[in-house]
């Protein structure tokens, strides 16, 4: 990511004043003075500005990698400092500072792109509700911006738009969800316990946040993700099946119930496997845990922050860390 490469740039206004203050005048010794003067004032006007590029474009690794670059506030503000630092740098000489900054310009571009995306689809759900379009068009906003943030996390896009734009799309995306499910709710469901399975709607909610979202080789988030995924299902059992809801929430159920059967018990076993092996089993578990891994990852059975977790244990079992 961008702040692995922010090391470069410690020091960065003095390394570039000494850099391009060696240019030393004896190197035209022969030249009269008044050529030297302008020499000198150009390297420092040149030194000068180039520092604060350098400034400017810190300012904007933070928020590529930390702010929410969907809010239009955030997007200015950034955008501002990436066009003031490519601005100072125009026409200078190829270095690894003026080299980074313009990478990072360009991370940012597509950043937004991805994230101008995002916000017009945010910008549409509310306006249909505000204003109460019908369901299908609201169903409609709501299944655009959902596949916009699936297909954005499994791309390689994922790599240029930070976990908070992300998280604060999907929260966003959930929230109006849940108001159209509400809704639905008290309008449509009048044969079956409506208190129920409103209990159970946000259960399950919360089990395939957790899915998507969590860690789930940390045992407190799998138990969590089991227990209201369960409850969700015990407090529809006898419900009508048909119901649209009903079936939601068992075809929930069952994904959940398939992700914990083909690839989480198996790596839950391999980490602790790998976590707990003598000398004399440790290479077996390492390729076991690897292998899951490689297994999770290629068929997407495993969201970021679990594949994360077991391939830190990997690392640190094999030595690479």
């Amino acid at each position: 990511m961008i702040k692995n490469k922010m090391a470069r740039l410690v020091g960065s206004a003095m390394a570039a004043a000494l850099m391009f203050s060696a240019i030393s005048p004896a190197i035209e010794a022969s030249a009269k003075e008044i050529n030297t003067g302008e020499k000198t004032a150009a390297t420092q006007e040149y030194n000068q500005q180039l520092a604060y590029a350098i400034e400017e474009i810190k300012v904007v690794v933070n928020y590529l990698d930390n702010k929410d670059l969907a809010n239009p506030d955030n997007r200015e503000y950034v955008l501002a400092f990436a066009t003031s630092a490519v601005e100072r740098i125009r026409g200078m000489e190829s270095n690894d500072h003026v080299k980074f900054i313009n990478e990072t310009a360009e991370q940012l571009r597509i950043a937004i792109d991805l994230s101008d995306r995002l916000y017009g689809e945010m910008k549409n759900i509310k306006e249909a509700f505000d204003n109460d379009y019908s369901k299908d068009h609201k169903e409609t906003v709501l299944g655009y911006l959902n596949g916009t943030l699936s297909d954005i996390v499994h791309s390689e896009y994922k790599n240029y738009i930070n976990k908070t734009t992300l998280n604060n799309a999907n929260k966003f995306l959930h929230e109006y969800a849940d108001k159209l499910t509400a809704k639905d709710v008290s309008e449509e469901v009048s044969n079956i316990d409506q208190e129920q399975l409103k209990y159970a709607i946000e259960e399950m909610r919360i089990a395939i946040d957790i899915m998507d979202n969590k860690n789930l080789i940390d045992r407190d988030n799998y138990d969590r993700m089991v227990i209201f995924a369960n409850t969700a299902v015990e407090r529809i059992k006898d419900m009508d099946p048909e119901n649209e809801y009903v079936k939601d929430i068992n075809r929930l159920a069952g994904e959940i119930s398939t992700l914990d059967n083909t690839i989480l018990r198996r790596l839950m076993t391999d980490v602790d496997g790998v976590k707990n092996a003598t000398e004399d089993t440790k290479e077996d578990w390492i390729n076991a845990l690897n292998e899951s891994i490689t297994y999770g990852r290629q068929n997407n059975l495993l969201n970021y922050e679990t594949a994360f977790a077991a391939t830190e244990v990997l690392h640190t079992a094999a030595g690479i860390k």
